[in-house]
């Protein structure tokens, strides 16, 4: 079920209780709802607090998808971001993403562990056996692969050689060098974000005011395309409401103000040449 989002992007939680309503007298049983931590397309993180508390009033499962932002939690100064993140029932978290690990990493975390067993136990008498002990460690019976990567020692080596200090560090940059380039981007007169960055996700597009909807679209598209050609940036692209945007992710923690200039840089002689 689609629920409108703000002009912020981020899901409308005034509508939550309507469309819940609208949902029951359509004859659809609503067992959980999703909220984004942030958005892949705008970096914008869901009111994840609101969401939780009507999770909780209507007994549904609450999921946040913190596939992107959800190592924020250890950042002191973003972990705001997240609040609410603590009452979800389950929370998916990439590693490679901004935790520095190599992909595949995927954590999918149960807030009770009987959810985690409940959701993916198998049986195969050739293979598994009962016992009489809790064997947390064999992740064969509450998988759908059975054999898995051993993907936990990603998280395990980084947190026993650096500590938590080092997501802190790490994400807390990232966000920031997102902003920088945010009030880079707001100070050029014919450049505009889509909206202010909660991340380290800007979008922003070049606007020419002699162009109509259509020809700010195609040209947004085609300094995209050049770039991808030129080779020296690599950017994606995305689309609100229509209006086509381009899209950084910084990723790199050796990012510079002088890198974001030069971007800027390379888009501006090429709208003018």
């Amino acid at each position: 079920i689609k629920v409108p989002v703000t002009k912020d992007f981020a899901i409308d939680t005034h509508v939550l209780e309507a469309k819940f309503k609208e949902a029951q007298e359509r004859g659809i049983e609503v067992f959980a709802i999703i909220g984004s931590a942030p958005s892949t397309a705008t970096g914008i993180f869901d009111n994840l607090e609101c969401i939780s508390e009507f999770a909780q009033e209507h007994n549904i499962w609450f999921h946040v998808d913190g596939a992107h932002g959800g190592a924020g939690i250890f950042s002191k100064k973003y972990k705001h971001t997240l609040k609410g993140i603590a009452q979800a029932d389950s929370v998916v978290i990439d590693g490679h993403k901004m935790m520095m690990m190599p992909a595949l990493t995927t954590a999918l975390l149960f807030k009770d562990e009987n959810n985690a067993k409940a959701t993916f136990s198998q049986k195969a008498d050739y293979l598994l056996t009962d016992s009489e002990h809790e064997d947390w460690y064999n992740s064969g019976k509450r998988t759908f692969e059975c054999t898995k990567n051993m993907m936990a020692i990603h998280w395990f080596t980084l947190l026993k050689l650096y500590g938590e200090e080092v997501f802190d560090a790490h994400v807390t940059l990232l966000y920031d060098l997102g902003s920088l380039f945010a009030d880079l981007i707001e100070a050029e007169p014919n450049f505009e974000l889509a909206l202010r960055p909660m991340s380290n996700i800007v979008c922003f597009r070049y606007v020419n005011p002699n162009s109509n909807f259509e020809e700010q679209n195609n040209l947004n598209i085609k300094i995209r395309q050049y770039l991808l050609e030129d080779g020296e940036f690599y950017i994606v692209q995305t689309k609100l409401k229509n209006v086509h945007f381009l899209r950084v992710t910084v990723m790199n923690p050796f990012s510079t103000e002088e890198h974001f200039k030069a971007l800027i840089h390379k888009i501006k002689a090429y709208v003018i040449r």
